[in-house]
């Protein structure tokens, strides 16, 4: 069963007025995030997400669609970034939500019948995502809670001339969230009646992604307890906690990381996601696990299988928990294949693909029956959008949100590329092509014809663009930045090295303790298999044999986190790139170690040890320790917010080059974090793209980065083993 995608146009954009996908077109884009299906089937709510340049924020509404009927919608509640988790009661009468409230975000529940929404909690550091139990009598949601239950919540002082925080471990911040005080994430229980909460689970460990079982009497949840876990990232056990005793005992093994627990139907066994280390997204592929909740005795369902469950490009792992058939035969989720995902049925046999084709499924969630399941999925040449696959006729669009905005625009040409590796490994890479530049027609890139350093006339620049990570990874969906690089004149190189996530698990720990070696060569041979010649017939998307050339004096690079840790190192080990973008990279492995706030609870697995352990190691692969030999003019981008690479590391960088007179510079972005420019406000994210488009367009023009080498005068280094 294929998800079709909307109608593919012609070879050269043949449809009248089409045209590039340009800035101003983001704040046109309707981002579908969260969705969630009503018990019986009939309805589905999502959240959906827009950028407001204008008042400089992200806007979201949670709107309820029929799922026979689609057209008939209605929006059912509005705010902004902080919206969303919805949630059906049992008997599908009312619908539970986060909203987002000016100063804390709290649960509020509509009467889908009528009336305005009533706000259920109080909490003063506000409410996480709301689970119902199942005589819909409860929700329980996950907020900060005291050490002890029964204690008032701390609150934190919000003056930071009054604040001071003290530091007992090395968990003591995390992106995203900032510095932690002395509170902790923990289960709760509300009274949908009375609006009575109570903090349900206590101790120093962060709780989380809590379940019901279906008698109601207990609650399943995520939670590092061991004692090693202040050296752990993210991860943890299931644990089961006595609604009524608030007892808890941990279900699966401490050493793992567990996720997304899941109630059998009979509420005798758990279903859950587990890697087979300590710490989250560390090449350990999730596979698909099941426990005895008495005995817990586990059995992996998916042992057979080496694909990652759950793992999305892009967005690493789905919010959605498995789904179980009625019988407790089957569970559904997501099953990763390379730069594809496919929703699957799995049992303790084998699994079933439900869907396939050239896409990506990100969540979805399914009816009590699990004849009908509802996904968020996404092309190259479509956004995410909302699909159906029906156990008696498969799948259908459900909706197109952007399908007004689509039928505008023209995007560049993909070409799906496959790189043999000496050592075994296949390399997926995807080549775009600007808008027009197809099989049956001239270049039309204002780039093309121009250079004078070894281009045949009618060659386009290139942009290799590097994932983070490293083990996220590129695939089968819409990504908007290649679009604007594309529609700016420039062919988009996208490569999954190894490491890459979506892989068998050999390949993506393979880069484990080798950054910048093996999948240093992967990129370099990516880029060499671009560069070579066109396939000898037109592909889908119109690269023929008469597509462009591609200049291979004019290499541009760029990459954010990881990706701006290759691309440093790439400008620094050798000469092939004339021009490059870093946004929040990596440049000094030793600081890092000691100011991320993951440091010694990641890297010392991903590096092979501490830096006093394995100096050498962090030393020979930093960037920073080759930036003498730099000669590409840089554009630096960070946000000051960062804690995952706090900005010193592009601090080091832009520091190192100024003081050798090389061509750099250092966009500062205030209050933003990591993940640039995605999760940034939508003034910063317009303003970092424009900077990457500007500064390729300003050094990957013809004599431009000719000038840049000439006055750094350094020879083409040798990459160091």
């Amino acid at each position: 069963m294929t998800a079709p995608t909307r109608p593919r146009r012609g070879a050269a954009g043949d449809a009248a007025g089409q045209r590039p996908f340009v800035l101003d077109d983001i704040p046109r884009l309707v981002g579908v995030r969260e969705v969630a299906l009503s018990p019986d089937g009939s309805r589905v709510a999502v959240t959906l997400e827009t950028s407001d340049e204008r008042a400089n924020r992200r806007r979201r509404r949670i709107v309820v669609l029929e799922v026979d009927l689609p057209a008939r919608r209605r929006t059912v509640a509005r705010g902004g970034a902080k919206l969303g988790h919805p949630a059906w009661a049992p008997d599908g009468s009312c619908l539970a939500y986060v909203a987002d409230r000016a100063k804390a975000s709290q649960i509020e529940i509509l009467d889908l019948a009528g009336g305005p929404p009533s706000r259920l909690t109080h909490h003063p550091a506000g409410a996480g995502a709301p689970a119902w139990s199942p005589d819909g009598r409860s929700i329980a949601f996950v907020a900060d809670g005291a050490e002890r239950a029964g204690d008032g919540v701390p609150v934190e002082e919000k003056d930071p001339r009054r604040r001071v925080i003290r530091v007992r471990g090395h968990r003591h911040r995390a992106e995203g969230s900032g510095f932690l005080g002395a509170a902790r994430p923990h289960v709760w229980v509300v009274e949908t009646d009375s609006g009575r909460a109570r903090q349900l689970t206590d101790g120093p460990a962060e709780d989380g992604q809590v379940a019901w079982s279906p008698d109601g009497h207990s609650i399943a949840f995520v939670s590092d307890r061991s004692p090693g876990r202040d050296r752990h990232f993210g991860g943890g056990a299931i644990h089961v906690v006595d609604v009524g005793s608030g007892a808890v005992r941990r279900v699966s093994p401490e050493g793992r990381s567990a996720a997304l627990p899941s109630w059998s139907p009979d509420g005798g066994r758990i279903a859950y996601l587990r890697s087979e280390s300590a710490s989250e997204i560390d090449g350990h592929i999730e596979r698909l696990w099941v426990a005895d909740v008495a005995s817990g005795a586990e059995a992996c369902w998916t042992s057979a299988v080496d694909q990652p469950i759950g793992f999305r490009p892009g967005g690493y792992r789905t919010a959605s928990p498995p789904a179980w058939s009625p019988d407790g035969t089957s569970i559904v989720q997501i099953l990763s294949d390379g730069g594809r995902t496919q929703l699957a049925r799995f049992s303790a046999t084998a699994p079933e693909p439900l869907t396939e084709g050239d896409h990506v499924l990100l969540d979805f969630s399914a009816n009590a029956a699990a004849t009908r399941i509802v996904f968020i999925g996404t092309d190259p040449r479509t956004p995410p959008e909302l699909w159906t696959w029906e156990a008696a006729s498969g799948v259908r669009r459900l909706a197109g949100f952007n399908d007004a905005l689509l039928e505008e625009l023209d995007f560049g040409r993909i070409r799906h590329l496959q790189v043999e590796r000496s050592d075994g490994f296949r390399i997926d890479a995807w080549l775009t092509l600007p808008p027009g530049e197809g099989a049956d027609r001239a270049p039309t890139s204002p780039h093309a014809g121009r250079s004078r350093h070894g281009g045949r006339p009618g060659s386009l620049p290139l942009v290799l663009m590097i994932h983070g990570g490293p083990h996220n990874a590129f695939g089968e969906a819409f990504a908007p930045d290649v679009e604007l690089l594309a529609a700016a004149g420039f062919a988009v190189l996208r490569a999954n090295p190894r490491g890459s996530g979506g892989y068998a698990e050999s390949f993506t720990r393979a880069v484990v303790g080798d950054w910048a070696g093996a999948d240093f060569e992967d990129l370099l041979a990516a880029v060499d298999a671009a560069l070579g010649p066109p396939p000898a017939a037109p592909g889908p998307d119109g690269a023929g044999p008469d597509a462009p050339a591609l200049d291979s004096a004019r290499l541009g690079i760029m990459g954010g986190s990881y990706g701006g840790f290759m691309t440093c190192w790439a400008i620094g080990n050798s000469d092939r790139f004339v021009a490059a973008v870093a946004g929040a990279p990596l440049s000094n492995l030793e600081s890092e170690y000691g100011t991320s706030d993951i440091g010694p609870s990641w890297f010392r697995e991903e590096l092979a040890g501490r830096p006093d352990e394995n100096p050498d190691g962090f030393r020979s692969r930093s960037p920073l320790t080759w930036v003498n030999r730099v000669t590409a003019p840089l554009l630096l981008f960070h946000g000051e917010a960062d804690l995952r690479v706090p900005i010193e590391q592009s601090e080091q960088f832009f520091a190192a080059l100024t003081d050798r007179d090389r061509t750099v510079e250092l966009l500062r972005v205030p209050g933003e974090g990591h993940v640039l420019p995605g999760d940034a406000s939508p003034v910063h994210a317009r303003i970092v793209r424009e900077a990457i488009v500007e500064w390729f367009g300003r050094w990957l023009e013809p004599g431009r980065h000719a000038a840049g080498h000439e006055r750094a005068g350094a020879q083409p280094p040798e990459t160091p083993r």
